[in-house]
């Protein structure tokens, strides 16, 4: 009795302590977002646990804004990319990300909106 005891126990500990070292593979992710009310949203929701920032510097027109190559190449270094697919500009925007890098995730935040 006292052995079932110790095991149910040992295991019981086990399961406790795997459980607080499981870590989410989304974790200390560097995320770029295009609009601020997009990073807003995204940092609240995400921004503890990874890095979020906009693709604009602040203070420009996003609509007059172009991006450089280069620009375009570091972005596309990061994790994962939030975007507003409403805007023809932003969806081809993302389409340069994923030409850079395949293993961006992608992200439509419009997906399933209708005008």
């Amino acid at each position: 009795m006292k052995f079932k005891k110790i095991l149910i126990l040992a295991l019981l500990i086990c399961v406790t302590l795997t459980g607080c070292f499981k870590r989410d593979t989304m974790e200390d992710i560097k995320i770029y977002t295009t609009t601020y009310p997009i990073e807003y949203i995204v940092s609240e929701i995400y921004g503890f646990n990874s890095t979020v920032d906009s693709i604009y510097p602040n203070g420009v027109n996003n609509k007059k804004y172009k991006l450089t190559d280069k620009q375009i190449k570091a972005y596309a270094k990061s994790d994962m990319i939030v975007y507003d697919g409403l805007s023809s500009k932003e969806k081809s925007i993302a389409a340069k990300f994923l030409n850079q890098n395949d293993d961006i995730k992608v992200i439509d935040v419009s997906k399933g909106i209708s005008l």
